[in-house]
């Protein structure tokens, strides 16, 4: 028969006799009958240590540093709960939570006051099919004074103290426990000097209720965006441009603004919402402010005075009738606001502007791709300033006299000018940071060393290579910009385009056809692998082409060279020609004054 040892006494190791020996969990059963299910979990690890634990190995840390075999340490965590950590084999790092509660249920029992706190089990493996009272003695793991304490499985075998229901109650019993312990927070909400209001939320709740702006500017923003949304929104009911439910669905569009500017926050670098986008929030008010603008200005050209009119493709622009039409579909739009950001079919606003200034710098002055909005105001800024120097140049010699075999010398600097400012703008970039980086390096140096991302001692090269690569194409440029400048008003005073005016246009505009398509389709047809997906193998194959391996650097085939040099001609002769003969022949035609018209 299996013998049950007291508290005190070592484990016996089972022995086996003759019959049907009574097991742990039938003698365990009986005794937990006579006390009607009031078992709880510190109870049954007082019955699991009191049999598998050797009392006499066990005993309380005399000092801190105390690591010997089975040494007691005992700690309160953040909550108050008292726990423990037993070195050595003795131990294994189990950790009572229950260490409170277990203290005071027990108060008369100093020998489990004592070690019921640092509970270890040293046996064979526990079954798998031991069910969830094993689940619940596992033990978790414990940080002791900056050591991480590994995870130690509890294996008792054959160990079934408490029924499934027994373990439940104990569970919640235990749960409950340590929920009312657990301490509570509150934060002083001052409304006035002297007056403040108790908010019992903790942290995280009251950051996901209401987010907090980091910097003042911010906030000034975001106050004077909430204004002008409620200003444009009660001009637009005064003026009467909705009617009956109308009404109440453009209240819901500037309700969903203005709870936009509620929410929206922007994190700083330190912040874990770092990586939110912040930008979107304030998407909603400001197309919602340029839409009641935009409503607003069209209902005033449509009440004005008729301008005079202009016609596209058989449409009556700038007409009554046309901004009456372009209000309305601004109205309906804006009354569709919550589907079309719940759809997301508008970009973020610092996207729309850069692609809006962007497509205004290309189309009226032929410049390139931005990649910000402050890099597309600042070309757009840039082409603006060169085209109002050079606007001067132009009227002068518009105004002029022309004859027959003459060019103005006015109109030959304009070319001139005009062609070498261009040059200049296609090899800068649209970032003005890296400019406006090497003009501070020379006029304010002192500014440069100031660098507190940086430890000291250590320089980043990257911007120092940065303003090298700009100061040696600004130093190129004022060569080149000079040699352009004197070649093409050379070219536009020699009447060469009045004189072959006839011929020449025919020549120009052939050699560029031919070119562009030798360059830019017939060439890289010709290497594609597959080209015009019905040839098997490139045309223009290169030297290493039929190698398994290549042995040596690659070779500069004649085709690339060809492609290179037809794309330096095409930029810098033909299409300049072009242009100067167009405008040359149109510049004549401005400045001789039609019949019934007046002169400038």
């Amino acid at each position: 028969m299996r013998r049950r040892h007291n508290a005190g006494s070592n484990p016996t190791p089972p022995s086996s006799v003759m019959g049907s020996p009574p097991s742990l969990q039938d003698l365990h059963r009986g005794r937990a009958a006579s006390h009607g299910r009031a078992l709880t979990l510190p109870s049954a690890l007082q019955f699991a240590s009191s049999l598998l634990l050797p009392r006499g190995a066990i005993h309380e840390a005399c000092t801190f540093d105390d690591t010997s075999e089975g040494a007691v340490h005992y700690f309160y965590d953040e909550s108050g709960v008292r726990r423990s950590y037993t070195f050595g084999l003795a131990g294994g790092g189990y950790e009572n939570p229950m260490g409170q509660q277990v203290g005071a249920e027990h108060t008369g029992n100093s020998a489990w006051d004592r070690h019921s706190h640092s509970s270890s089990f040293n046996s064979t493996e526990v079954a798998e099919g031991g069910g969830p009272g094993l689940a619940l003695l596992q033990p978790r793991p414990v940080v002791l004074q900056g050591m991480q304490v590994r995870r130690v499985p509890l294996e008792i075998p054959e160990f079934d103290l408490l029924d499934q229901e027994s373990l439940h109650e104990s569970q919640e019993h235990a749960l409950m426990m340590e929920e009312r312990g657990r301490p509570r927070h509150c934060y002083k909400y001052w409304l006035l000097p002297g007056r403040w209001v108790r908010v019992r939320y903790d942290r995280l709740a009251l950051l996901a209720l209401l987010d907090r702006h980091r910097g003042v500017m911010e906030n000034v923003f975001v106050v004077a965006l909430v204004v002008l949304v409620a200003f444009l929104g009660y001009l637009l009911l005064l003026q009467g441009f909705f009617r009956d439910i109308w009404v109440f669905q453009f209240c819901v569009v500037i309700a969903s603004c203005q709870y936009s500017l509620l929410k929206s926050v922007q994190p700083d670098a330190a912040s874990p919402m770092h990586g939110h986008n912040w930008i979107i929030a304030y998407s909603r008010p400001v197309y919602f402010c340029v839409a009641c603008i935009v409503i607003w200005g069209l209902d005033l050209c449509a009440r004005a005075p008729p301008l005079p009119p202009a016609t596209l493709y058989g449409l009556a622009l700038f007409s009554p009738g046309f901004f009456q039409a372009a209000r309305d579909a601004t109205t309906v739009f804006t009354l569709c606001f919550p589907i079309v950001f719940l759809l997301g079919l508008l970009p973020q606003v610092n996207t729309c502007l850069m692609y809006v200034l962007e497509q205004l710098d290309m189309h009226l002055f032929g410049g390139t791709a931005a990649t910000s909005p402050l890099s597309a105001l600042y070309s757009l800024l840039r082409s603006l300033l060169v085209a109002t120097f050079l606007y001067g140049f132009c009227l002068g010699a518009i105004k002029a006299p022309w004859s027959d075999q003459h060019v103005p010398i006015l109109f030959s600097v304009f070319c001139g000018l005009l062609v070498a400012l261009c040059y200049h703008l296609s090899r800068q970039s649209s970032d003005p940071t890296v400019l406006w980086s090497l003009v501070r390096a020379k006029l304010f140096p002192e500014f440069e060393n100031r660098s507190p991302e940086s430890p000291p001692g250590v320089q980043d090269p990257l911007p120092e290579k940065l303003r090298s690569s700009v100061r040696e194409i600004l130093y190129s440029d004022l060569v080149m910009c000079v040699v352009i400048a004197v070649l093409t008003f050379a070219i536009s005073a020699s009447t060469v385009f009045i004189a072959l005016k006839s011929v020449l246009g025919y020549v120009l505009y052939a050699l560029a056809g031919l070119v562009g398509f030798l360059a830019h389709y017939l060439l890289p047809q010709l290497r594609k692998q597959l080209p015009w997906v019905c040839l098997a193998v490139p045309v223009l194959k290169p030297h290493e082409y039929s190698q398994f391996e290549v042995r040596g650097a690659a070779q500069l085939m004649w085709f690339e060279k060809l492609y290179v040099w037809l794309q330096c001609a095409e930029k810098y002769a033909l299409y300049p020609a072009v242009v100067l003969y167009a405008l040359t022949l149109d510049a004549q035609a401005a400045s001789a004054p039609q019949p019934g018209t007046p002169c400038l």
